[in-house]
């Protein structure tokens, strides 16, 4: 998502902390926030992507930050939303 508000918003690195440090947001927040609004403005699908975006976080904070097992299936699921993340992001933004 990086790539996106860099190459695609335009958005350079000193921009992003700008104006992510006016946010109560982390990181992540910001840069998805800023994908999500490019994705509404270019007529993509925002909604699955805004729903499983929420997903893999959830599972991105256990995997990182909870002292709790992976299972097979948390792991089949991360990657189910990061392939159709990737298919909604590249067929919108052209990657």
């Amino acid at each position: 998502m990086k790539h996106i508000v860099l190459t695609v918003i335009g958005m350079s690195e000193n921009q992003i902390r700008a104006e992510k440090k006016q946010t109560e947001s982390g990181t992540h927040e910001f840069l998805i926030n800023k994908v999500l609004i490019q994705l509404r403005n270019k007529g993509g699908d925002w909604r699955t992507f805004q729903a499983d975006i929420g997903d893999a976080k959830i599972l991105r904070v256990k995997s990182d930050y909870k002292d709790e097992e992976i299972l097979d299936k948390d792991s089949d699921d991360s990657l189910q939303l990061a392939t159709k993340n990737n298919q909604i992001l590249k067929s919108v933004f052209n990657l």
